[in-house]
């Protein structure tokens, strides 16, 4: 016997990625399909409901991890390889699953930076605050994280006739300024959340406050 790491040792640290990239999921999946306008709202939403016990997976997984590199000896009999460690095998070892342990952390708080890949989001139309307009406000579903508001926004503002449009994940809705003489239609500003990846319907329409 050797003094690499158990199979299940390994397998423990591999688990732990695993676990963290499927907790996060509910997020990496609108970034990756929303941009081609598939909708991820059931799929999303299902790993979402599972994120809680995806990441105490992971933790477990990647206790085992650090478990089997540090704590647990291997049952050596005489004369087996293990009775002469290689100090050099066993630093490489290590550094591996402090790799992956930064990997586990950075892949399960994806939702708490992802809107940072998900570009900027769009500014209002110059001039807006002296046209005439209406708002409309949306209840938005299927948004997972921070991040899901930057598609949905850059899509409503993308709309001809839209001056503003402000996305709020954590109230789900989105509140649309448009101008009062050329308002798109109802099926344009839902088709625009559509694209993002979403769903939504129109909660209220009404006079702007500005204008």
């Amino acid at each position: 016997m050797n003094n690499e790491p158990e199979p299940s040792g390994r397998w423990a640290t591999g688990g732990a990625i695993a676990a963290a990239v499927v907790a996060s999921s509910c997020c990496i999946l609108p970034l990756v399909f929303g941009a081609a306008g598939i909708s991820t709202v059931a799929l999303a939403g299902a790993f979402e409901s599972a994120r809680p016990y995806m990441l105490g997976v992971t933790i477990v997984l990647l206790g085992l991890g650090f478990y089997y590199n540090y704590f647990r000896k291997p049952a050596c009999e005489p004369g087996d390889a293990c009775e002469a460690p290689r100090p050099g095998l066993r630093r490489i070892n290590r550094t591996m699953l402090w790799l992956a342990t930064v990997a586990v952390v950075a892949v399960a708080f994806f939702p708490s930076y992802a809107f940072v890949f998900a570009g900027s989001k769009t500014p209002a139309v110059a001039g807006a605050e002296s046209i005439d307009s209406k708002q409309v406000v949306l209840e938005v579903s299927g948004m997972t994280c921070e991040a899901c508001t930057v598609s949905v926004q850059n899509e409503l503002a993308a709309v001809p006739g839209v001056l503003r449009s402000e996305v709020d994940f954590q109230a789900g809705t989105a509140v649309v300024l448009v101008q009062a003489d050329s308002a798109p239609s109802a099926s344009d500003l839902l088709s625009a959340v559509s694209r993002a990846g979403y769903s939504a319907v129109v909660a209220s329409s009404g006079k702007g406050s500005e204008g």
